[in-house]
């Protein structure tokens, strides 16, 4: 797993622990951010290990794409974007796969 593609999820599955706050659904609240707490250990275990920040090309955009439709669709964007957030999470990985040819 890349450094890109777990701080992607962090930023995802912190999306989803939002929403389900923002929608009084406790049970989706929690288990992401269990999620999200989990894919930000290993991104910054990551990073203390030797991986480069500028490693990170998809998770900052797709931080202000989770802000940006967030302030102007409010719940109903974010749950919209978030719907679109398993490419955002899993392109790289199949991307890196095919440039390895594995």
């Amino acid at each position: 797993m890349s450094v890109d593609t777990s701080a992607t999820s962090a930023l995802i599955s912190s999306g989803w622990a939002v929403y389900g706050l923002w929608t009084d659904q406790p049970s989706i609240s929690f288990a992401s951010s269990a999620t999200a707490t989990i894919f930000a250990l290993i991104t910054l275990a990551a990073l203390c290990f030797g991986r480069q920040v500028m490693e990170l090309k998809i998770a900052p955009v797709w931080l202000v794409v989770l802000l940006f439709f967030r302030s102007i669709g409010g719940v109903m964007g974010l749950s919209l974007i978030l719907l679109v957030s398993v490419l955002a999470a899993n392109v790289p990985q199949v991307w890196v796969a095919y440039k390895e040819k594995t």
